[in-house]
């Protein structure tokens, strides 16, 4: 009878990945940015109560700060939500994002957030607009029937933002790993949360939550 060969020894090799990268964003960040972000808030808020327990007015200057700080913490809000939304998809999907490569992709879609939020900006200025002027002729024909007109446009007025908020919550998103414009990327954002209306306002309602928890914990 033939004798089988010897076979060769099957010498295995594991892939030669790159190694990941070390600074990457996990939990200790997302909840340092959200520490930075109530820091923001609770820094002006103190002013404002500093101010407001002195006699002296408001001056020129105080005024120019103030919405300076307001600016400057709307574009890092901005920008470390883009932060956020990059590494979160990418954690979703096993992928990985350094620091720095999500802090690049999120800085270069500023300028399309500061455009998109302007819009809505403008959006719900319209809507307060209209609010006013449903109150204004109500109130000269009568105070009782004015009142009852601003409260009720009141309460459609909220109700219409919370509602169109929870449509364009993704757009961000849509922004950041889509790469879309602000109002392509608005669209695309009322597209997917179609029929996921009340799951979105639940988890929002969370997030929110769990913020002012924070907030109120350095507040103290």
């Amino acid at each position: 009878a033939d004798v089988p060969l010897a076979m060769a020894p099957v010498e295995w090799q594991l892939p030669d990945y790159d190694p990941p990268p070390t600074d990457m964003i996990g939990p200790g960040d997302v909840l340092s940015i959200t520490v930075f972000e109530a820091g923001v808030a609770l820094f002006g808020s103190a002013y404002l109560e500093s101010g407001s327990t002195t006699d002296a007015p408001f001056t020129v200057t105080d005024v120019v700060l103030l919405l300076v700080g307001a600016f400057v913490g709307s574009l890092v809000l901005l920008v470390s939500t883009g932060i956020t939304t990059l590494s979160f998809s990418r954690s979703v999907l096993g992928e990985r994002m350094s620091v720095g490569e999500a802090t690049r992709r999120a800085l270069r879609a500023l300028p399309t957030l500061v455009v998109q939020s302007l819009a809505l900006g403008l959006a719900y200025s319209a809507v307060l607009a209209v609010v006013v002027l449903l109150a204004i002729p109500s109130f000269q024909a009568s105070v009782g029937l004015g009142i009852a007109v601003l409260i009720l446009s009141a309460l459609g007025a909220t109700a219409l933002v919370i509602w169109t908020a929870i449509k364009l919550s993704l757009a961000v998103p849509a922004v950041v790993l889509e790469r879309k414009g602000p109002f392509a990327a608005m669209a695309r954002s009322w597209r997917l949360t179609g029929g996921r209306f009340w799951m979105i306002l639940g988890v929002l309602a969370v997030a929110g939550h769990e913020g002012q928890c924070v907030g109120n914990r350095f507040r103290r």
